[in-house]
């Protein structure tokens, strides 16, 4: 897991998912997205896993927050580190 989360947060357009959303930038963003989650929050989390799945499903939940916020389906980061061979995760 941590292997991904740090393809997650080294990429290039990862940088409006690495730490919580800001109220003073972002003022309406706690009363559209209800669960928040970020890079910084997952890894907060990392140990305390207790599978591969409860991982993947908060990163999910980051990537459709955006969605739901934004309105829109261009963010890739996800797809393009989950789309690799991670049978090697650890």
């Amino acid at each position: 897991m941590r292997t991904v989360h740090t393809k997650l947060w080294n990429h290039r357009s990862s940088w409006p998912f690495e730490y919580p959303v800001k109220v003073d930038e972002v003022p309406d963003y706690y009363r559209v997205v209800k669960d928040p989650m970020d890079l910084t929050s997952i890894l907060e989390r990392i140990d305390s896993y207790s599978s591969e799945e409860d991982f993947v499903s908060d990163v999910e939940l980051m990537i459709f927050n955006s969605y739901d916020y934004n309105e829109v389906r261009q963010t890739g980061v996800v797809i393009i580190v989950l789309g690799e061979d991670n049978s090697h995760i650890d």
